[in-house]
């Protein structure tokens, strides 16, 4: 896919959800009598709400910090080193239908293909539980893929709230799997139109940097240590007095790249 609206974020669906105001917050004081314990399995001894696979997605996610930075599942704990844990809350166990006006880009027997407004959730999340895409696309069309589960109908990738552009809905399990492989592969092409503030001398160029939750703002995502892989290739499309228009190819899909 390309073309300005060609937006499309993730390596498909993760159960990860942004952290709000309904989220867990838990703190541990690291003993003595766990001095050399592997960070994920300390946790999974102590949090007995949520899975091993979920906690350790949130420390890759950067939703567990020690000592105030972001650490692997594998970090072996020293005693004296406080841990920090921020969990979802309780997720949306039923998806309600909503008659929320759609701009659909294509349909076919297999897919729909949305252009998502900036400021709309793709599906329900800790704290949004209405207004979403999926409310939205459980209402319009009667057969949507439950590949993803009943709260994701259809949905192979997503894009952030604030982020406009194009969502690839499955509408049979086939094309659900023949999608999800394709992110998988990263044989997908994903491009952004990225308006930045300030002018870019250069025509071209990469980022490439580790992105994590921010331990200072945890609504939002950063640069940090050890964080998770993050490539963007941006070439300049146009140059204004403060501000400069950019092409950008995102090789990975991460949360606000």
């Amino acid at each position: 896919m390309s073309g300005e609206r060609a937006n499309v974020e993730g390596e498909g669906l993760s159960d990860k959800a942004f952290a709000g105001p309904e989220a867990e917050a838990l703190v541990f004081d690291v003993s003595e009598a766990d001095e050399g314990a592997r960070l994920d399995a300390f946790l999974a001894a102590r949090v007995e709400s949520v899975s091993r696979t979920t906690l350790k997605r949130a420390i890759e996610d950067g939703d567990v910090l020690v000592g105030g930075r972001a650490a692997k599942p594998s970090h072996k704990l020293r005693a004296g080193e406080r841990v920090e844990v921020e969990l979802p809350a309780p997720p949306v166990t039923e998806l309600t239908p909503e008659d929320i006006p759609l701009d659909i880009v294509h349909e076919d027997a297999d897919i729909v293909v949305v252009n998502k407004p900036a400021g709309m959730v793709v599906h329900p999340a800790a704290g949004v539980h209405s207004g979403t895409l999926a409310n939205a696309l459980t209402f319009h069309f009667k057969q949507l893929s439950e590949h993803a589960g009943a709260l994701r109908p259809g949905l192979v990738h997503r894009l952030d709230r604030d982020t406009s552009g194009l969502v690839v809905v499955a509408k049979t399990a086939q094309a659900h799997e023949n999608l999800s492989e394709q992110f998988r592969a990263r044989t997908v092409f994903k491009s952004y139109v990225a308006l930045v503030h300030g002018v870019v001398r250069e025509e071209k160029g990469r980022i490439e940097q580790p992105v994590a939750r921010d331990p200072r703002n945890r609504t939002r995502m950063a640069v940090v240590r050890g964080g998770r892989a993050a490539l963007s290739l941006w070439r300049v499309r146009r140059r204004f007095e403060r501000f400069t228009l950019l092409d950008v190819e995102i090789k990975t899909g991460r949360t606000h790249q």
